[in-house]
């Protein structure tokens, strides 16, 4: 939900209609602060259509990546920060994943 929930509302902060946005995913904008909150995995795929429908900006997404920090990603975004390469990320995940 963190991850959607970044991506929703700097939608939002590029003129996307935050209400609308959030109708046309199904997400209930008071969840999206719940980070243990659980949604159809269907949702994230369609989010981003919805995105450039709303905002008739069909590099939506990249335009939105120029922004987003690696912490959005939580400890992901950590290990792409502080490791050296994908192969020490991936070790990282196997080693420390389950904690």
């Amino acid at each position: 939900m963190s991850i959607l929930r970044d991506l929703v509302y700097e939608a939002a902060a590029r003129g996307v209609n935050f209400n609308l946005l959030c109708e046309k995913a199904g997400i209930q904008p008071d969840t999206l602060n719940e980070a243990e909150q659980m949604i159809d995995w269907e949702t994230a795929p369609y989010l981003w259509d919805h995105i450039v429908d709303l905002n008739q900006d069909e590099f939506a997404g990249l335009h939105m990546g120029q922004d987003v920090r690696p912490s959005v990603f939580g400890i992901m975004g950590h290990l792409l920060q502080t490791c050296r390469n994908l192969q020490e990320v991936l070790e990282a995940i196997v080693k420390y994943g389950n904690t």
